[in-house]
């Protein structure tokens, strides 16, 4: 029997962690069955319960797909993927199977823009070069070019989880842009539109350094209202996904409105919040980080805006202090006023933001300078 449409997500997933967080590869059971359940970067977008990730895993252990890589005195169990070894491919070859395990069928210019993250093709031809090799092995299928598409697609014949050629396939892929990429593109206009609305403040203020300026971005003005909240929690829980976070919090109070909000979304609902103490807490546990975190959680650390990136770099300090791994970075503002790289160095992880100061006043006189 082939393998079903779980086991191809689940070995895929595998692959996908390998490369794009190899810092926390093998995963854990949760961690894999969060990358299964992601809502970015796949198609369906499933929700499956723990049991079933571990049926899974059972009947790809049998396979010779996967195996168990913790060992006896380990704290929880961990997985990894044989597939190269199984089949006998090389490394462009099983990142062009991941992304068709993962996407669904796929036309070459979009196997090389999604695979990029996985392996670095030089260029199209090198993409066509290793869809030749897994089609000679029948490992994948060409499906001709169908009425109102402008390519031949590609599908991975491992097992379940892909659809026949037809209008059904551009169907599919255009669901599944729309339902990924095209969601978060709209949750980002609609946060554009609300800080713009809400937040931007015109007019001479005294910023929190004593220097004046002649605008203010008050981004809680936007979060605090439903349109604006439900709108960074998307675009959050998604970057939580992506760099494999089970945890999001930051600095009080700034971190808990978009914090929050990443909770409050769907595509959150197993991610815990937490938030840093500007003072340790002298009483009960004396924590600085409140919230249902156990060391060892990779946390994406969040902030409502950056400046300096000063108090940011004091939560990431608080957090690896109680154990915890620094996964990212998100910023809902960068006013690029130097806070990104001092971020980034203290991190040793990745940082974005949301949104910049040049997006929601792109017409400011001082454009370009670092008084925001």
């Amino acid at each position: 029997m082939e393998p079903d449409a779980v086991e191809i997500r689940v070995v895929g997933c595998l692959i996908e962690k390998q490369r794009t967080t190899p810092d926390v590869y093998p995963l854990s059971l949760n961690s894999l069955r969060l990358a299964c359940n992601q809502s970015t970067n796949r198609d369906p977008v499933v929700d499956y319960d723990e049991q079933t990730v571990v049926e899974a895993l059972r009947r790809l252990a049998l396979r010779g797909w996967t195996r168990l890589a913790s060992g006896a005195g380990s704290r929880s169990r961990k997985y990894r993927h044989l597939l190269n070894e199984a089949l006998g491919v090389d490394d462009a070859e099983l990142s062009v199977l991941a992304v068709l395990m993962l996407r669904g069928p796929q036309t070459p210019g979009e196997l090389k823009q999604r695979g990029q993250r996985l392996h670095e093709f030089a260029d199209l031809g090198a993409v066509h070069e290793v869809l030749d090799r897994l089609i000679e092995r029948e490992l994948v299928k060409r499906h001709p070019r169908q009425p109102g598409q402008k390519e031949d697609r590609y599908e991975q014949l491992l097992g379940e989880g892909s659809s026949e050629a037809g209008s059904s396939s551009g169907a599919t892929d255009a669901s599944g842009e729309a339902g990924a990429s095209g969601n978060l593109d709209a949750a980002k206009a609609t946060l554009l539109a609300e800080l713009r609305e809400h937040s931007l403040v015109i007019g001479e203020v005294t910023l929190s350094s004593g220097t004046t300026a002649q605008y203010y971005v008050d981004a809680r003005r936007a979060l605090l209202r439903p349109a604006g909240f439900k709108a960074a929690g998307e675009l959050i829980a998604a970057a939580a996904a992506e760099v494999g976070a089970t945890a999001v919090g930051g600095p009080a109070t700034a971190a808990i409105p978009p914090s929050c909000a990443a909770l409050a979304v769907p595509a959150g609902k197993d991610l815990v919040g937490f938030f840093v103490r500007g003072e340790r807490k002298q009483h009960g546990l004396q924590r600085w980080v409140e919230g249902p975190v156990e060391p060892g959680a990779r946390c994406l650390v969040v902030e409502d805006t950056v400046t300096s990136g000063g108090s940011t770099v004091a939560a990431i300090e608080r957090i690896r202090e109680q154990g915890l791994e620094v996964a990212g970075v998100v910023a809902v503002v960068d006013r690029m006023a130097g806070g990104a790289a001092a971020i980034e160095a203290a991190a040793s992880a990745p940082y974005k933001a949301l949104l910049t100061i040049d997006e929601i006043y792109p017409d400011r006189s001082d454009r370009g300078d670092a008084q925001a």
